[in-house]
C-alpha cells in the first residue's frame, strides 16, 4: 500500500512535464519527485523535491549556496537571518502564506525552503504552479542576504534590512509567471 496519493502524483507529473521541468524523476517507492528549474538573477538553477502524501504534498527547494558547517559563527548568522525572514513571511510581507518557511540543517549547512499544499479540494494547475513559483520567489528574495552574510560578512540585521528594503520596492521583487 502506498503512503501517498497516486492521483496527486499523476497530476503533479503531468503538470511538470507540460512545464518542461528539467531532469524530472519520480521515485514511486518513496513518493518523491525531483527536478530542476532555471533560477532568477544570481541563481542558475533551483533543485526541487516534492514529497507526496496521502492528502497533499510538500515542495522542498534547496538553496544553491550554503555556509561551511564547520563555521559556527556563519551558521548562526544564517540561522538568525532565516528566522527574521520566516517571521516576515508569516506576517504577510509576501501575501501572508503561512504554508512555507525556511529551514537550516545545522549539521550539513543546507538551506531549504519548504512549502506545504493540502489537496483536500481539486488540485488545479494554478495551485501547483503557485506552490512551485512561490517557493522559487521566496528563495530568490532571501538569497541576496544569504550571499551578503557568506561572502561580505554582513550581519543578519543588515541582511534583513536589505531584504525589507527590497520587499518595499515592488519593482525589485520577482514573481515569475504569476502575473
Amino acid at each position: 500500500m502506498k503512503h501517498y496519493s497516486a492521483s496527486i502524483a499523476r497530476t503533479l507529473m503531468r503538470h511538470l512535464r507540460k512545464d518542461n521541468a528539467q531532469t524530472l524523476t519520480f521515485d514511486a517507492k518513496h513518493g518523491k519527485i525531483e527536478f530542476l528549474r532555471p533560477g532568477h538573477g544570481r541563481i542558475a538553477y533551483f533543485a526541487y523535491t516534492i514529497l507526496l502524501g496521502a492528502k497533499g504534498y510538500s515542495v522542498m527547494l534547496r538553496c544553491p549556496v550554503t555556509p561551511d558547517s564547520g563555521d559556527a559563527e556563519t551558521v548562526a548568522a544564517i540561522a538568525k537571518y532565516l528566522a527574521y525572514v520566516n517571521k516576515e513571511l508569516g506576517f504577510g510581507a509576501n501575501g501572508g502564506h503561512l504554508e512555507g518557511y525556511f529551514d537550516l540543517n545545522c549539521n550539513s549547512g543546507m538551506i531549504e525552503f519548504r512549502f506545504f499544499v493540502e489537496a483536500y479540494m481539486h488540485l488545479t494547475a494554478s495551485v501547483i504552479r503557485d506552490s512551485i513559483e512561490w517557493s522559487g520567489a521566496d528563495m530568490d528574495r532571501a538569497v541576496p542576504g544569504i550571499l551578503d552574510i557568506l561572502f561580505r560578512g554582513a550581519t543578519p540585521e543588515a541582511a534583513m534590512a536589505d531584504y525589507s528594503r527590497r520587499m518595499e520596492n515592488v519593482s525589485e521583487v520577482t514573481f515569475p509567471n504569476l502575473i
